[in-house]
């Protein structure tokens, strides 16, 4: 079963003009929004242009399940490479080895706080460039304790290793919603640092952030940093097809703010726990805001596959191929998600590829003769197929 994230939420959704909205106390307030809607087909395309560059991230380890990414993304798109604390850098280079290979553009996180010298930057980044021809990185606080001579990004940025390595696409972490390990006064301050050293060096920066669940604290945030002073473009984090079960723990897990409670809300009912949400209503949202204000400074979304690499890259492929329908209530409805249904109501009929995988519980087989009993016969497998996103990943600043 399919749900969508935020769609039991009507009473706070966005049907008209952005350029109204105001911030209230972190809050946003919609003015006039029965006026100046959006045209259905022009919200269709905009919604699929949103998403048309999407980036991903996944864990060395999580790759290895993965037989080619070449059948669930796009040629040249971005793919994060996540950078688990106490893990070796080896297995980041050598993804990004073989990413590159597979036509990919490689993003590696560099954790500040996991790295024990300027030695040890300087040699993961002449490897980098070296083996995989990384042009893009990620820098972020990393989790875990300190084990070396940096204890923020910003020293990273100050060794000057970037420039002299020819990276000049640099990402930072954002936060919409706080932090749970910075205050909200350091988190600024190392903003308007970050604009400042983007003015005076010429890198190319821009923020990817922790992902949330509702468009509202997160076009309340961009509006505030904007008023601030900030002109990084955002790569703003949205949490990939799921279940409740599993956004629920990683939101706990990375310390998502109040966006997250509509979740927390739904994990309460065991029946829903297996549900799986999609990012439809968000999507829907942020499209339509980034379309009706020309100062947004949302320029595309990374995507966290909390679920699956493959399961959110179908839907996202189908949603970029304008394969939907517009649902006031839930944001859209993917063809692919009509395909899925299909499959688990007439299975014997192919629904075609892209699809999701069926993972419903199947009744359990009769024992055989001499085979052992035990709590796990018939339960259904646990999915194959994982995220591998953990906190280690931008919602550490």
């Amino acid at each position: 079963m399919l749900h969508n994230m935020g769609a039991d939420r009507q009473d706070r959704s966005f049907h008209g003009n952005l350029r109204d909205l105001r911030i209230k106390d972190s809050e946003i307030t919609a003015m006039d929004i029965a006026t100046h809607s959006i045209d259905p087909d022009d919200e269709r395309k905009e919604i699929a242009k949103f998403l048309s560059d999407f980036s991903i991230e996944v864990t060395p380890k999580a790759a290895t399940r993965i037989e080619d990414f070449r059948s669930m993304l796009r040629p040249g798109a971005s793919v994060y490479i996540t950078f688990l604390a106490g893990s070796s850098f080896n297995d980041t280079i050598a993804l990004a080895e073989r990413l590159r290979r597979e036509g990919f553009n490689p993003v590696p996180h560099i954790a500040a706080r996991s790295s024990p010298s300027y030695a040890f930057v300087e040699d993961a980044l002449r490897k980098l460039k070296d083996r995989a021809d990384v042009e893009q990185v990620l820098l972020i606080g990393g989790a875990g304790p300190q084990i070396g001579e940096y204890s923020d990004t910003m020293q990273l940025l100050e060794t000057g290793l970037f420039d002299r390595f020819g990276i000049e696409r640099i990402g930072i972490a954002g936060h919409p919603e706080g932090s749970p390990d910075i205050s909200d006064a350091a988190i600024r301050n190392a903003l308007a640092w970050k604009n400042d050293f983007a003015r005076r060096s010429g890198a190319r920066l821009h923020i990817v952030t922790q992902f949330c669940f509702e468009a509202e604290p997160i076009i309340a945030w961009d509006r505030r940093i904007r008023s601030e002073g900030n002109l990084l473009p955002i790569h703003i984090g949205v949490p990939g097809l799921a279940t409740i079960k599993t956004l629920a723990a990683h939101a706990r897990a990375c310390g998502v703010g109040p966006s997250a409670r509509f979740i927390f809300k739904q994990a309460l009912n065991v029946a829903k726990l297996l549900t799986v949400s999609t990012p439809a209503k968000l999507i829907a949202d942020l499209a339509r805001y980034r379309a009706t204000d020309p100062e947004c400074g949302i320029s595309n979304v990374h995507l966290f596959p909390l679920g699956g690499i493959q399961k959110t890259a179908d839907w996202a492929n189908a949603v970029i191929g304008e394969g939907l329908d517009l649902e006031r209530s839930r944001g859209f409805r993917a063809d692919i998600e009509r395909r899925e249904r299909a499959a688990a109501k007439y299975p014997a009929i192919p629904s075609g590829p892209p699809r999701f995988v069926d993972r419903s519980p199947k009744p359990a087989q009769p024992r055989r003769r001499g085979a052992r009993a035990g709590p796990d016969r018939g339960r259904p497998r646990r999915p194959s197929s994982t995220a591998g996103v953990t906190p280690g990943g931008p919602c550490r600043a």
